[in-house]
């Protein structure tokens, strides 16, 4: 049996779909036009120990190059991570559920990260290397 549907006919998406589409827009609203600051940066090692390259918060590294690291995220899906001597581009996105951003610079492969924070002033990241607190 051969079935048809007039152009006319709206297709309704699920709610399911309505609400990831929504927590996307929303989450990028919250995320880009903005200069993230490092605020906290750990590397997270193979054999599941991590080290704190710079904190705000406990003062560590306060004096290293991270203190001037920036993230800016614009809405066209690129973005800049620059340092006081540096700055690199690339593309990003985010998943299709909004709860993970992946960027990638150049042909290197991409780094995906679990949002663990978005608020308007505030981003906390991790990957399986590294975990990022950023803030306005």
């Amino acid at each position: 049996m051969l079935s048809a549907q007039s152009c006319d006919e709206a297709i309704s998406p699920n709610a399911e779909t309505i609400a990831s589409l929504q927590l996307i827009n929303a989450r990028k609203k919250l995320l880009v036009d903005k200069t993230w600051k490092f605020y906290l940066y750990v590397t997270k090692n193979p054999d599941g120990s991590t080290f704190t390259n710079y904190s705000v918060k406990d003062g560590i590294g306060l004096s290293s190059d991270y203190a001037k690291f920036t993230y800016t995220f614009k809405s066209d899906g690129t973005f800049v991570l620059a340092s006081a001597n540096t700055s690199l581009q690339g593309e990003w996105v985010l998943s299709s559920d909004g709860n993970a951003i992946s960027t990638q610079i150049g042909v290197g492969s991409p780094i995906t990260y679990a949002i663990e924070t978005l608020t308007s002033d505030e981003l906390e990241i991790e990957s399986s290397s590294s975990k990022l607190k950023l803030k306005i």
